[in-house]
């Protein structure tokens, strides 16, 4: 780890796109990573690796990752945005609701509609926020993106990330 003037530590990730190469070859679905350190080798491979379904990390320094400070949009008490939105909703995993969501993207893009996508609910994985770029979403963000790791049993939380998800996207398409 190397310092910089501000003493922020500056993370260099080693080999990190051979060991990258590999995991993608591997077609993994569950990685744990035991020093995930400042999170560079984590990045690129939620970034890559779109079959991935679980990601388990941890480090003996507790300075180091912090999801929380990389987030990309705030929570809010307030929904903002009138921007008209498509909810697709259920409670079980794996029963279709991406791909659901991913067809009315797919369809209203083709229809010549800017449109975007979320995840709001479940376990953080980039899998389904990526899938729903790769239907025509110009853009797309989970709660992973407010530095939440999983909405599970966090009711009041998980509603100001809903909030501040749509009035984050709402601002991108008023600005596009």
């Amino acid at each position: 780890m190397v310092q910089t003037k501000e003493q922020t530590p500056l993370h260099l990730p080693v080999l990190l796109t051979e060991i990258n190469a590999l995991l993608v070859q591997s077609d993994a679905k569950t990685i744990f990573d035991g020093t995930v350190g400042l999170g560079g080798h984590a990045k690129e491979i939620l970034k890559t690796n779109k079959n991935l379904e679980l990601y388990i990390a941890c480090d003996a320094d507790q300075q180091h990752l912090n999801i929380s400070q990389e987030k990309l949009f705030d929570l809010s008490d307030n929904l903002n945005s009138k921007v008209p939105l498509i909810v697709v909703s259920g409670t079980c995993m794996n029963v279709g609701k991406t791909s659901v969501a991913c067809e009315i993207i797919s369809h209203a893009n083709k229809n010549g509609f800017r449109i975007a996508g979320t995840k709001l609910a479940g376990v953080a994985c980039l899998r389904d926020s990526e899938k729903m770029k790769d239907y025509g979403a110009f853009d797309a963000v989970s709660f992973l993106d407010a530095g939440m790791t999983s909405t599970i049993g966090q009711n009041d939380r998980s509603l100001k990330v809903t909030k501040g998800a749509l009035n984050f996207l709402a601002e991108k398409i008023q600005i596009l």
